[in-house]
């Protein structure tokens, strides 16, 4: 059997960055030996995860000059644990955003269970521009519409969230897809309004999202064409900057699935596309 060090370096690289994303402390992968450090230190670098709090205190409390000499990451991702207070945490990811290099960032993941009440999420966020934003957590207090307004986001990806008046076209032009997953209490109306607001959204995912709560009625693409309908009218219930949108257009950009499916009770989206 060939020594690992003998593998071709395409499946070494393959193996590492595989082992990276799933170990618990990925730098003792960099401890092997100086092949490893010099093939996983880059990748390491590439997509940066923060998972424990005190990963985001050690950063910043390295000097400036040591975190602008890191690599520019194409994505990160924070997630915030038991160890993180409210305040510190939202405050802490502005360090962070402030003191490294982010020309090539693209990428940026929330998993997010606490209210800033502070404003500190909004004064963390305007200092990026990602083309994908995913949120996959609660949005309490719809934190949300202020991490992502007035980005360059092409992508969104929201989670346990309750969508709301937070698209508009003429602050966020270039987003062309949106996914929303196990979300509840969403409103049919609001879906149509993102589709005319947004002059470029050309996709729309709706997997697990529910009118009201989980036990209630899934949203299907019946509702949208009930809430088009009532939209054309009436023109009250139209929003600022608008366009004129068909059923048409509707059908092609938005598709409604049942992801996740119980062994009994509520919606079990039995007509609906299973993914």
């Amino acid at each position: 059997m060939p020594l690992i060090q003998e593998l071709p370096i395409e499946l070494l690289t393959y193996a590492l960055t595989l082992g990276l994303t799933v170990h618990p402390c990925p730098s003792h992968i960099l401890c092997v030996c100086k092949t490893w450090e010099a093939i996983a230190t880059p990748i390491l670098h590439k997509n940066i995860r923060f998972t424990r709090f005190s990963q985001l205190k050690a950063l910043t409390s390295c000097s400036y000059t040591k975190r602008r000499s890191l690599p520019a990451p194409y994505s990160i991702a924070f997630t915030e644990t038991a160890d993180s207070n409210t305040y510190d945490f939202f405050r802490t990811i502005e360090s962070v955003f402030q003191s490294i290099n982010l020309k090539n960032l693209e990428v940026v993941r929330l998993n997010v269970h606490s209210y800033d009440g502070e404003g500190n999420v909004f004064e963390a966020f305007k200092l990026i521009d990602p083309l994908v934003f995913e949120w996959l957590s609660p949005d309490v207090e719809h934190q949300v519409s202020t991490s992502i307004t007035g980005t360059a986001a092409r992508s969104l990806v929201l989670a346990c969230y309750s969508i709301f008046d937070a698209f508009d076209g003429a602050v966020q032009p270039n987003l062309s897809q949106i996914e929303i997953a196990q979300a509840v209490h969403v409103e049919p109306l609001n879906i149509v309004s993102a589709l005319a607001r947004l002059p470029n959204l050309a996709e729309v995912r709706l997997a697990d999202v529910y009118m009201g709560s989980i036990w209630e009625k899934r949203l299907r693409m019946e509702d949208l064409r009930k809430a088009l309908e009532a939209r054309d009218q009436d023109p009250s219930l139209r929003k600022e900057n608008e366009k004129e949108l068909t059923w048409n257009a509707v059908m092609q950009k938005v598709k409604c699935v049942a992801q996740k499916q119980r062994l009994q009770g509520g919606d079990r989206g039995e007509d609906m596309e299973v993914d």
